[in-house]
């Protein structure tokens, strides 16, 4: 279906566009064109002026819609905070888990392969919060649970995870350098969070 948004003001992460419409093919942005150039192919659907912009990502979120997905990781609670998001402007976001035991994450990553394998919207991925995180920084985190990672942990995570854990949140001066290095070299995002490394460590 051919659809062209227009009378809004187009923000497209680059400029500002005004007197401009954007052409949609199935579902697709194919391009913007003037007012005065629409195709006649196209259905138009008027905006009243609003305005318009890309949807956001949220990188680190619990929850929503009264779930929180580390109390019980489901296909319920993923579909709720989905919905949340839509709700404030992000079409995407990664679910985040902080800090729990190897069972919870274990949970959390079969729970997130299910929902993506059967179509699941909306989640790239998952955002693993800790364990590797300094205990002096833990803020709400489970102190039992904080630990310094090795090679092999991190390795059986990754195999687990087989591609769905997208980010991990650790303290640099908690974890050696050979894993964050085998981290990224399986694409995984690395963040440094709930940490005192110093600003050498940090830059490193």
């Amino acid at each position: 279906m051919k659809q062209v948004l227009t009378n809004a003001t187009i923000y497209t992460g680059k400029e500002i566009l005004s007197g401009s419409a954007i052409l949609i093919n199935d579902g697709v942005i194919v391009g913007f064109v003037y007012d005065t150039d629409i195709p006649d192919d196209y259905q138009v659907r008027d905006l009243g002026g609003n305005n318009i912009a890309p949807a956001l990502i949220d990188l680190q979120i619990y929850g929503g819609n009264g779930f929180l997905f580390s109390a019980n990781p489901s296909i319920q609670a993923i579909e709720a905070t989905y919905r949340y998001c839509l709700q404030g402007g992000a079409s995407k976001f990664l679910l985040t888990a902080a800090t729990n035991s190897t069972e919870v994450f274990s949970r959390a990553i079969s729970v997130a392969k299910k929902y993506l394998n059967e179509g699941g919207k909306g989640m790239p991925g998952l955002h693993l919060e800790g364990p590797w995180i300094n205990p002096e920084k833990r803020g709400a985190h489970i102190l039992e649970y904080i630990h310094k990672p090795t090679l092999d942990e991190a390795k059986k995570l990754i195999d687990e995870a087989d591609g769905v854990v997208k980010m991990i949140t650790l303290a640099p001066e908690m974890v050696d350098e050979e894993i964050v290095d085998h981290l990224q070299s399986n694409g995984i995002i690395v963040s440094a969070g709930h940490t005192n490394a110093t600003y050498k460590q940090a830059m490193k």
